[in-house]
């Protein structure tokens, strides 16, 4: 009874909230449509659909708040000059999160949030705001990553190519502000993404990235080799699938001495990979490629997984080695 009693109690303030909204909308509209009006109507017409935008918002009726947003934003661009590119940004952050409380269901949704954050994106870099352009940036690649988009085809790596793609600019534009954390953590995404779709010459370019950047400061210079151990994966991965089918073992075989020359070339770029476990396990792993010995590859990376608790990225690259390792011909 008494969580019924709290029921209707919320309903009816949700009620007032939204009532409150559509009178502060219906006088945002009058302003706009007075031929003669004392004062900046505009500036008068957008306070009002933003506070209209806020009730709705309270009272759960986030399509209304979206519309009110429009209308202020429409407003906005009828005097640009009155109003801060801040200002504009900000409202298409807040239809961004009215559009993930309705639940983004269809790709026309879908289209319509990136548009959303983008615009807020290029309203904030435009404003000299480059980290909060970025930290847009990478929360939406980060989404996409999660939810995903693919509302076609669920095996489609599409979702991946959008990340990716919203990695990148977000990991630019942090490089403008001279955020090197983030600009890395953004890169490490884009290299790994890549290597999940097999797009290993990305991948390898982006871990050589962050590698290097890391490599150059006192208190990352330790973190290199794990981007270069992955971007070693990567290399190998990419002779696997450069090999052709009918003759693996053979193409594999000869491209023993491309792999050693990029271990080599990453080993004069961090000094820790020499001697490390990361840069042991990758040679072991050369030699059994020269000796043709797939039991030998499988055994390698067995006693790694035994040694260091691998990250998911890791686990799934090395099963993909693992599963390529069991199709070499030896015959």
């Amino acid at each position: 009874m008494a969580n019924n009693f709290q029921g209707m109690e919320d309903d009816a303030l949700f009620e007032a909230q939204r009532f409150k909204g559509q009178q502060l909308k219906r006088e945002a509209d009058s302003i706009i449509n007075r031929s003669i009006y004392f004062g900046n109507k505009f500036k008068d017409a957008v306070a009002k659909y933003k506070e209209a935008a806020e009730h709705f918002m309270t009272g759960l009726d986030n399509k209304s708040a979206i519309e009110c947003y429009t209308a202020a934003l429409e407003c906005m661009d009828k005097k640009p000059k009155d109003f801060k590119s801040v200002e504009k940004a900000d409202m298409y952050v807040e239809m961004s999160e009215c559009m993930k409380e309705m639940g983004i269901k269809t790709r026309e949704n879908f289209q319509q949030f990136v548009t959303f954050v983008d615009n807020a994106a290029f309203l904030y870099a435009e404003a000299g705001k480059f980290y909060k352009s970025g930290e847009l940036e990478k929360e939406l690649a980060e989404y996409i990553e999660v939810e995903g988009l693919n509302f076609d085809d669920p095996n489609s790596n599409e979702n991946y190519l959008k990340a990716i793609e919203h990695y990148k600019h977000a990991g630019e534009t942090f490089e403008l502000e001279n955020a090197k954390t983030s600009t890395n953590q953004c890169y490490v995404k884009v290299a790994e993404l890549s290597g999940l779709i097999e797009n290993y010459e990305e991948a390898i370019k982006y871990f050589e990235i962050v590698a290097a950047r890391c490599s150059k400061e006192k208190l990352t210079a330790f973190n290199a080799r794990e981007h270069l151990m992955k971007a070693l994966l990567c290399h190998i991965l990419l002779q696997m699938k450069n090999a052709e089918k009918d003759d693996l073992t053979g193409a594999f075989y000869s491209s023993v001495d491309d792999l050693r020359n990029a271990y080599d070339r990453y080993c004069e770029m961090d000094i820790y990979l020499s001697g490390s476990l990361e840069g042991d396990v990758v040679l072991k792993l050369f030699d059994a490629i020269q000796k043709r010995n797939p039991k030998e590859m499988a055994t390698v990376l067995r006693k790694f997984d035994s040694l260091k608790v691998l990250d998911s990225w890791k686990t799934t690259i090395l099963l993909k080695i693992k599963d390529n390792i069991s199709t070499l011909d030896l015959t």
